[in-house]
């Protein structure tokens, strides 16, 4: 009789053991799950933010030639962020801005300061502001979700 009550206490103790191991297993996957949720959501507000730079300046056609630039700006930073050991920008992450079917993006500070100086030589000569341009287009093309161009035109 004292062995089978010994049996029972064994068999139970391994009963509570197997209990508190599926308790751990279930607890960890579920806690798995809830953190790649997490991490997918931190990811998604983190592309939704970088893309708000660009897309907040969509269909305004009040945009000067210093707004271009700064997006020009923040493109090259962008496409400097992103570029491997060999110089080439990671697929993905590359932004092309464009003004006029001209990319800017790879422009120099000169190209840049030429346009300025020709929005401001109209004001000079009888304007009475500057130049307008035009975001037209947005474009997401990448299966990351991330902006990869940007295009303005010059309003007439």
């Amino acid at each position: 009789m004292e062995n089978a009550s010994k049996a029972l206490l064994m068999a139970a103790e391994v009963l509570i053991g197997v209990l508190v191991l599926s308790l751990g297993v279930y607890l960890f996957i579920t806690y798995s799950q809830t953190s790649k949720e997490i991490g997918r959501r931190t990811e998604e507000q983190q592309v939704q933010n970088f893309n708000a730079t660009y897309t907040s300046y969509l269909d305004r056609k009040d945009l000067t030639i210093y707004d271009i630039r700064t997006v020009v700006n923040s493109a090259k930073e962008n496409n400097t962020k992103y570029t491997d050991v060999d110089g080439n920008i990671i697929d993905g992450y590359k932004i092309i801005v464009k003004l006029n079917n001209v990319e800017l993006q790879n422009k120099d500070d000169d190209y840049l300061n030429n346009l300025a100086e020709q929005d401001r030589t109209a004001i000079v000569n009888g304007s009475a502001s500057l130049p307008t341009y035009t975001c037209t287009k947005v474009l997401t093309e990448n299966e990351n979700g991330r902006v990869s161009q940007v295009i303005f035109i010059k309003n007439t």
